[in-house]
């Protein structure tokens, strides 16, 4: 018996390699019903199918582009027309496209923020009215390293006001939701290391551009970061349902 027998929990950006990928196996591996959703169809059915293999248990494989309301709406619709309910959100999709702020044009601008920031927002919205009307769920919204420290992002202007975004967004949230018994958490998993496993290859569901040689592309840190598990295990814990105590911002009613 798992810890997560009867959840169901949608994870954004899980078909990337990291952070994504390792949550969707940890939640399904304690026995949640997890949806695998991505903004590349092929890549979705492909994770989703080689997790169900893995684990002997069928992972939803569902294809949405987080920075698209109606995307977002039938990715929520889909899971409740399958399972019924949705206990845990993850919101870790996000795109990151190196440019300095005079170069940016408004395009670039908004292909990271409408990604991390504005999917952020939809998700959570979407998923509310079922976990209010259920009167409980868990959201966890992925923040960065670079939402406080701008030495560790150079010519990521966009990308460091969508983080601190969410994790003002995240503040409000959780005064809002808790007298309905749901809890709101950013996870910011420890300085580097949440942004190494980012680099990783987990640009979830909108991967990640980056000039050659940074080491900031797809896969760039894999070797100086390979266990994007680890990362999976402190979401898991700010889930609350091991360590109930977990650092994160939540509000209880």
């Amino acid at each position: 018996m798992g810890q997560l027998d009867g959840n169901v929990a949608i994870v954004t950006g899980s078909a990337g390699a990291g952070i994504g990928q390792a949550t969707a196996r940890l939640f399904a591996r304690e026995g949640a019903s997890v949806v695998v959703t991505d903004v590349h169809p092929a890549r979705t059915q492909r994770v989703a199918g080689m997790l169900s293999e893995e684990l002997g248990r069928e992972l939803l494989a569902v294809p949405a582009d987080v920075s698209d309301r109606a995307s977002v709406e039938a990715l929520v619709q889909t899971t409740l027309d399958r399972y019924g309910r949705i206990d845990v959100l993850v919101n870790n999709a996000y795109r990151d496209i190196e440019c300095t702020v005079a170069e940016m044009t408004d395009e670039i601008w908004h292909a990271v923020v409408d990604v991390c920031l504005l999917g952020t927002f939809y998700c959570t919205r979407a998923v509310l009215p079922a976990m209010m009307q259920q009167r409980s769920g868990s959201i966890i919204n992925l923040a960065s390293i670079v939402a406080w420290n701008a030495e560790s992002a150079p010519r990521r202007a966009h990308y460091a006001a969508a983080k601190a975004g969410i994790q003002g967004f995240t503040r409000a949230l959780a005064m809002e939701v808790g007298a309905h018994n749901i809890r709101a958490n950013v996870a910011r998993l420890g300085a580097e290391r949440l942004d190494q496993a980012h680099a990783a290859g987990d640009g979830g569901a909108h991967g990640r551009a980056a000039p050659a040689g940074t080491g900031r592309g797809a896969g760039g840190d894999r070797e100086r970061d390979p266990v994007p598990g680890e990362r999976a295990g402190a979401l898991y814990h700010r889930r609350g349902v091991v360590d109930r105590r977990a650092e994160g911002l939540r509000h209880s009613p």
